[in-house]
């Protein structure tokens, strides 16, 4: 089926302008200098200059604090039509998710655009239900922006919507497939659409000498954009001496980590060194740097395309970045940029090294990357696609279904029996960390209320018609709970996750009680991007405190002569597993391959030693009081 972007409705010159709304949050010392805020920023000015045969609309954009400190970020100070929720006095989280309800009302909005996370869906659902039966009926665009797992199980968390957008082709199957499995009487239209950047007239001409000029754009943090890697890229390149200036823009909760590594390696140019933390830059600023710089470099371990990545393109900057699908669908290795594994900063010193020797095959990259930038990410033609896709959203019959949750999270989607639980429910992902599980408990209680639902102190004692809402700070119940209560009549809730809590803290739950449990040598099985993600987060290695002595994969079999090593812990074979690392449970590392994990380790560990998810409670062994502890039932 052709997508429903490639379609170009128009109406006459005079029509009033539809409103579309995005909601975005910010955080204190995470300014956005790229990525979303930057999206909606464009997008908004591209269609105050009514885009050209096209359907006339306006973007306004309101921003939810989620901390007392957080502020407007920079892409959208001058942007007339963005609003920043000013921070409630009494610093709840359920006063400040009102405030943003009431002002996205009040924008008579006829599509909402809400950012991936859990606070900006809670808006936009709650705006759709109470517009149903109304003159004014509001429809939600689900976006896919990056190809994390987390994102994937947010957007099945949050149904039903109305269509969708993914900036890669990656993002927007994944996204498909979602929305089809919750709707299957009706299409809805889901677009690929790169989120645009600036493009130049022309190519920028690189210096034909003097040192090569780098930047790094982006939200200082690690599981995702991997800004430590940084540190080794740098001392690689001033150990093969090459002659280059890092410049590293943005901000978050890894600068002052990033600042002390860079400083201790003696990188920083006050200690005339080739690395300047430049912080957060406003839009002018970015573009500025990025004219003035040859090699755009990028370390993240996903994305969906970065923005950051598409705005160096469009000037005619060389890509030098990692091989993720969301990058890949636009480099093309040797051509339009040059690619390396993730974690692999000595690959990509080396590829930086030759285009600082070789300034023709650094200018034949930039302008071939330029090329793939004018076809591809021109703001008029990206803005020209989101208007078709409002469009055909807007086309669609007047909503009916109302979101299933209210804002709570009910492990199925309709009574029935309770082997159809399983099937029915999206797993929460995640738990409230301790500071705010109080936080959780209350909004699901207050939205019970409004919903006129009974809440009751236990599942084993809930009534038909009552509820239970399982504790925010523990895993969710096994499905054999669900089941029950489901069979009673009575309705489980697991609250959601607020603001952006990690995977790592269901790790550490699971860790923390093994070691409660007696276990004292614990293996995880996988060695890749989750593992390497619970490294950085959790700290892990040979000191852990956790218990874990290594992990277990199936590439260390490759190459059995040599010792493969994650944090300096070691990487096993299954088959050598029991010997080498002598377990007395395994965990399974990821976050969407368990079941494959948990057949792969069925048939490679020996003996009584139980085997244990991080996020599916339906895949814990039967072993006795491990079960329970676990599962948190």
């Amino acid at each position: 089926m052709p997508d429903p972007a490639d379609a170009n409705p128009s109406v006459g010159s005079a029509a009033v302008p539809r409103t579309a709304v995005a909601i975005l949050t910010a955080r204190a010392g995470e300014a956005n200098v790229g990525g979303v805020a930057t999206w909606a920023s464009r997008l908004a000015a591209q269609l105050r200059q009514r885009v050209s045969g096209a359907s006339p609309w306006r973007l306004c954009t309101v921003v939810m604090p989620v901390d007392a400190g957080a502020g407007l970020p920079p892409a959208l100070c001058d942007e007339p039509d963005a609003k920043l929720i000013s921070w409630p006095q009494s610093g709840d989280v359920l006063e400040m998710l009102e405030l943003t309800r009431r002002q996205v009302l009040a924008l008579a909005p006829d599509v909402l655009l809400p950012a991936n996370s859990d606070l900006c869906q809670m808006v936009a659902q709650q705006v759709r239900d109470e517009a149903m039966g109304t003159d004014r009926p509001v429809r939600v665009i689900s976006a896919a922006r990056t190809d994390e797992p987390s994102n994937r199980v947010l957007i099945e968390r949050y149904q039903p919507t109305d269509g969708g957008v993914g900036v890669s082709a990656v993002c927007a199957d994944w996204l498909r497939d979602i929305l089809r499995a919750h709707c299957t009487d009706r299409y809805l239209p889901v677009s690929m659409i790169p989120s645009g950047a600036p493009v130049a007239e022309a190519p920028r001409t690189p210096a034909s000498g003097g040192p090569v000029r780098i930047v790094w754009l982006g939200r200082l943090e690690q599981p995702q954009k991997r800004v430590m890697d940084l540190v080794a890229l740098a001392a690689t390149l001033r150990r093969r001496n090459v002659d280059f200036q890092l410049h590293i823009a943005g901000d978050g909760d890894m600068r002052v980590p990033l600042t002390a590594a860079m400083s201790q390696a003696h990188l920083l140019a006050h200690q005339h060194g080739p690395v300047q933390l430049l912080g957060a830059l406003g839009a002018a600023e970015v573009q500025s740097l990025l004219r003035s710089c040859d090699i755009f470099t990028l370390t993240s371990a996903a994305e969906g395309t970065s923005v950051a990545m598409q705005e160096a393109m469009g000037l005619g900057l060389a890509p030098v970045v990692t091989r993720i699908p969301g990058i890949e669908r636009w480099i093309t290795h040797n051509r339009s940029g040059l690619l390396a594994e993730i974690g692999d900063t000595d690959t990509l010193a080396e590829h930086i090294a030759l285009l600082a020797l070789r300034r023709d095959a650094l200018a034949r990259i930039g302008s071939e990357a330029w090329k793939v930038a004018s076809e591809h990410f021109s703001a008029a033609a990206t803005a020209r696609k989101y208007v078709a896709l409002l469009d055909n959203v807007m086309a669609l019959p007047v909503p009916v279904q109302r979101s299933h949750m209210l804002g709570l999270r009910r492990l199925h989607s309709a009574a029935g029996s309770g082997s159809d639980v399983h099937g029915q429910a999206h797993w929460p992902r995640c738990t409230f960390p301790p500071d705010q599980a109080g936080q959780g408990m209350e909004l699901c209680k207050l939205w019970a209320a409004e919903a006129g639902v009974e809440i009751a102190s236990s599942p084993l004692t809930a009534l038909p018609g009552k509820a239970v809402i399982f504790d925010p700070g523990q895993l969710p119940p096994t499905p054999a709970v669900v089941s029950g209560m489901l069979r009673r009549g009575s309705i489980p809730i697991v609250p959601h996750a607020l603001l952006n809590t990690r995977p790592a803290d269901r790790a550490l739950i699971v860790l923390h009680r093994l070691a409660e449990e007696g276990f004292r040598r614990i293996a995880l099985y996988g060695a890749g991007n989750h593992s390497r993600m619970l490294c950085d987060v959790l700290e892990l290695g040979p000191c852990n405190g956790l218990g874990v002595v290594g992990f277990i994969d199936d590439a260390a079999a490759v190459n059995p002569g040599e010792r493969a090593m994650l944090a300096g812990l070691p990487i096993v074979a299954p088959g050598r597993a029991c010997d080498d690392l002598a377990p007395d449970a395994v965990v399974l590392s990821s976050d969407r391959f368990e079941p494959e994990l948990l057949a792969a380790a069925r048939h490679s560990i020996t003996g009584r030693i139980p085997i244990l998810p991080i996020y599916d409670m339906s895949l814990v062994e039967t072993s006795g009081s491990h079960e329970a502890a676990l599962a948190g039932g």
